[in-house]
Formats: structure tokens, C-alpha cells, sequence
């Protein structure tokens, strides 16, 4: 304490103040595990609604005639629609600082255009995705239509909500002892999902 004539000087620190430090310290450790398990989960339900959607919006769409698909004969090459072979391991990103936690999932579909029974090969990952998507680079056979599956696979999980709703449910089960109430409050940064 210091004084001068006509003032004085009080320095107080609660000693409950060092376990309230101690609880938001424990509960932001908390809060980290739960949403970087919670991110792992969102990566896996991401790879099951991108594999739906090759299935509905490649493989639906155009039946070919002339080369049996990978998807028929995996020995032929990877399949578009197998996870493990394109998609690359997960990266979960997660900081603690002042203010709270936040993390960052990367979903990287990478897929090849290999294929033992024909020589086309020519594309791979965006490349290949773009040739689906806009016939850019064009096919070299048949009327093959534009097929937009990453682009309907991203409108889900972002313009439906789907990815927010797949963290809330995550974070409910992984979350659960800290009691958190979702409130649909979750938003993405601007580009999230762009394959080019």
C-alpha cells in the first residue's frame, strides 16, 4: 500500500481469483480436446458425404460403355469414391490463446485419374475434378456431361449447413461434460471449400 497526502493506493487479489484462473485454464483444455475430436469426426462424415455424392453425381450420371470403371475393378486403379486412396490424412489444427480455443479441420481430396486398362491418363486431383466438374480439360471420347459433385458436396456442407450441424453433434458427444448448448452460431471464412 502506498500513500501520499490526500491519496492512497490498494492493490487487492482475491485468492479465489487464482482458482477461477485455474477452472477457465481447465476448461479451455477441455474445450480444446473435445473440438479437435469433434474435427476428426466432421473429417470422417465429410469423406462419407463427398463418396454419396461421387456415387450420385459421377457415377449416376453418366454410364459409360467402352472401360469398366475403377469403382467396378479396384485392381484397374484407385476409384474416385475411395476415401483412403485420395484423401489425404487430416490435418486438425488447434490453438488456446486469451480469448478461448479454436481449431481448423483440412479435408485435402486428392483424386488420381490412373487407370490400368486404358492410357488417358491425364489428370489428377484439381485437374481431374475440374475435368468432371466443367469438362475442362475436355474428355477425348464420348458426350460425357459436366458432373458437379464437389461443388454440390461443398453447397452441403456449407450453404445447407451440413459441416455446422456435424460439429454441433460432434462437440455433443465430445463436449458433453462441459455442458455447452449449441446454437447454430458457427461460420466459415470466405473460400472455405474452393477446389482451383
Amino acid at each position: 500500500m502506498a500513500t501520499e497526502l490526500g491519496t492512497i493506493e490498494l492493490s487487492v487479489q482475491p485468492k479465489w481469483t487464482e482458482a477461477f484462473d485455474a477452472d477457465i485454464k481447465s476448461f479451455k483444455e477441455n474445450l480444446k480436446d473435445a473440438m479437435e475430436k469433434a474435427l476428426e469426426s466432421v473429417n470422417s462424415e465429410m469423406q462419407d458425404t463427398l463418396a454419396r455424392h461421387i456415387e450420385s453425381d459421377v457415377y449416376a450420371e453418366y454410364k459409360q460403355k467402352t472401360y469398366k470403371r475403377r469403382s467396378e475393378d479396384p485392381t484397374l486403379g484407385t476409384p474416385l469414391s475411395d476415401m483412403k486412396g485420395n484423401v489425404q490424412s487430416p490435418v486438425t489444427q488447434m490453438q488456446m490463446h486469451e480469448m478461448g480455443v479454436a481449431g481448423q479441420t483440412r479435408f485435402q481430396y486428392l483424386p488420381t485419374g490412373e487407370h490400368s486398362y486404358k492410357p488417358w491418363h491425364s489428370a489428377d486431383g484439381n485437374q481431374l475434378i475440374g475435368r468432371i466438374e466443367n469438362l475442362d480439360p475436355p474428355y477425348r471420347w464420348g458426350n460425357v456431361p459436366k458432373r458437379q459433385f464437389w461443388q454440390n458436396f461443398i453447397a452441403e456442407l456449407t450453404e445447407q449447413g451440413a459441416a455446422a450441424e456435424m460439429f454441433e453433434r460432434a462437440m455433443q458427444i465430445y463436449g458433453a461434460a462441459l455442458e455447452l448448448e449449441p446454437d447454430g452460431q458457427i461460420e466459415r471464412e470466405a473460400g472455405d471449400g474452393e477446389y482451383l
